[in-house]
């Protein structure tokens, strides 16, 4: 899973967070959060709630998030805003 991360062509979400605002919160890393659902998604899990639990509770997704802690807000809403690009990975 992990090597599949250099392979990953972001630069539709890159250029997303590079219009806005740079004096709001930082963002998680997107190849981090995509490599998340991809796991998340390929091990059955798909609510947002589930995977922040997973990410304090399972050494897999510990391993993958490199110990962050991003919780379901934030992964739903990167998932939100980022379905079509998403979309094109899981083809």
């Amino acid at each position: 899973m992990l090597e599949l991360a250099a392979d990953l062509d972001l630069e539709a979400i890159h250029s997303v967070y590079q219009q806005k605002d740079p004096r709001g919160e930082n963002a998680y890393e997107p190849r981090m959060l995509v490599l998340l659902l991809s796991y998340a998604y390929g091990v059955g899990l798909s609510s947002s709630r589930k995977i922040e639990k997973a990410c304090w509770e399972v050494a897999d997704f510990r391993v993958l998030t490199g110990n962050q802690l991003p919780d379901h807000s934030r992964i739903s809403d990167f998932r939100r805003h980022h379905l079509t690009t998403l979309a094109g990975f899981f083809v």
